[in-house]
């Protein structure tokens, strides 16, 4: 049986689509028709998903009578790193944004308000994977390809330490505190760190490659994605694992399905939200128990800030782009094409209000983010 869409809902998203486009932009005929397509096919599969008490998407105005969108303008465009950029962070102020090279082995510092490159160093290894900044935003961690983990002072780019080398490239790094540093890599083990002693105080092997390691303040805990391959295939399911402090294992959750590609942590506490191909989950840190479900493309990045729930997508993921969710009730606040085959890399401002990409163009851009009132 067909479900019906309302034609005030169907024409609330073509607005919210062609706003979503700077003008003139060629790719606006190109991308429109088919995402209004796909959201107009989300909002029938919530509909649906009503009469069975599931939580899905919704797309949907505020209940004041206004479209409780966002507008994504573009801010700035930076030159980025030749041969691509992998990683990108802000400072915990907002004031700097972070990249790392993914073939020339460099770190950018650039000033969010100028758009100036203001600080550049190399590491020595190329392929920079992943990068953490510590609460304080005294320190720089990277991790590269190789295997090397190194800290920095992100103020100057003075080499704090090199504090050794994972088997494999290295997929995870996190901040407990602004002495212990964790990381996880291809080589299937995940490694506490104190970073001005440089010293290795504790490492666990786990079933498979760590994709990501987040600190769960409130209970001083963590919480690890780790890929589990079964008899020498790709991957065949994902387990998030709850670690204390300790680095012992405390409680599991088999998720189903393959390749966790992020898990982020909310700054208010208590949620986390993940992605793999079927869609994104958030759930309850302490309890792992789902609290909604937001089905889309598989989404390469994620980045939770303040009240939004921010993904970037590639072409092969059936979602390109950027996609801003509001993540209690996962409301698509915004979307944009944002680089030609969609986005690699993400950051998000801790309140919430711009976003950095980077795609395999070579190049970043900052996005501002505003109330889109349909105006």
């Amino acid at each position: 049986m067909m479900i019906p869409v309302r034609r005030t809902r169907v024409k609330r998203l073509r607005r919210f689509l062609w706003a979503s486009y700077p003008s003139g932009a060629g790719r606006r005929v190109k991308y429109s028709m088919p995402l209004l397509c796909l959201l107009i096919l989300l909002n029938m599969t919530a509909d649906a998903g009503t009469h069975s008490g599931e939580r899905q998407l919704v797309v949907e105005g505020s209940t004041d009578g206004q479209d409780s969108l966002e507008d994504i303008a573009l801010a700035k465009t930076l030159p980025g790193h030749k041969g691509g950029t992998y990683a990108l962070l802000f400072s915990p102020g907002g004031r700097y944004l972070v990249s790392g090279g993914w073939t020339d082995g460099t770190v950018r510092v650039w000033s969010v308000e100028t758009g100036r490159e203001v600080l550049f160093w190399r590491l020595g290894d190329p392929w920079i994977t992943c990068l953490a900044i510590s609460e304080s935003g005294e320190y720089l961690a990277t991790g590269s390809g190789c295997g090397r983990v190194q800290v920095w002072r992100l103020q100057t780019g003075e080499l704090v330490g090199t504090l050794g080398k994972h088997g494999a490239e290295i997929s995870a790094l996190c901040f407990a505190s602004e002495d212990i540093l964790l990381s996880g890599g291809g080589d299937c083990t995940i490694r506490l760190w104190h970073v001005r002693e440089k010293l290795l105080q504790r490492s666990v092997c786990t079933t498979g490659k760590v994709k990501a390691i987040v600190h769960i303040a409130d209970n001083d805990t963590f919480l690890a994605a780790v890929d589990v391959a079964l008899q020498g295939r790709a991957c065949d399911t994902a387990t998030l694992l709850v670690l204390d402090k300790e680095l012992q294992v405390k409680s599991t959750l088999e998720t189903g399905g393959p390749l966790i590609s992020m898990v982020v942590k909310s700054n208010r506490g208590g949620q986390v939200a993940y992605s793999q191909p079927g869609g994104m989950y958030v759930i309850d840190s302490h309890t792992l128990e789902t609290r909604i479900v937001i089905p889309t493309g598989w989404q390469r990045r994620l980045a939770w800030e303040a009240d939004k729930l921010v993904s970037g997508g590639e072409i092969p993921s059936g979602a390109p782009g950027v996609h801003v969710w509001d993540p209690q009730t996962g409301l698509m606040l915004a979307t944009h094409v944002a680089h030609p085959g969609g986005v690699v890399a993400l950051s998000l401002t801790c309140d919430g209000k711009m976003i950095a990409t980077c795609g395999r163009d070579d190049v970043i851009r900052l996005w501002q983010l505003s109330r889109w009132t349909g105006a």
